[in-house]
């Protein structure tokens, strides 16, 4: 019993590490990011959403 558990979270654990590598952005796409963050935080939602 305790064998098949601590297999379960070791498989859980190598199937969490697989699923958190993400695509990184390109240049234009992290800079809109940015800007579209900075935008929403002082309230402008016209311009965040453009």
């Amino acid at each position: 019993m305790k064998r098949t558990l601590l297999l379960l979270i070791v498989v859980t654990l190598l199937l969490g590490a697989c699923a958190t590598q993400r695509q990184k952005l390109s240049a234009q796409a992290s800079m809109t990011f940015k800007s579209a963050n900075v935008y929403y935080q002082n309230k402008n939602l016209e311009k965040a959403l453009e």
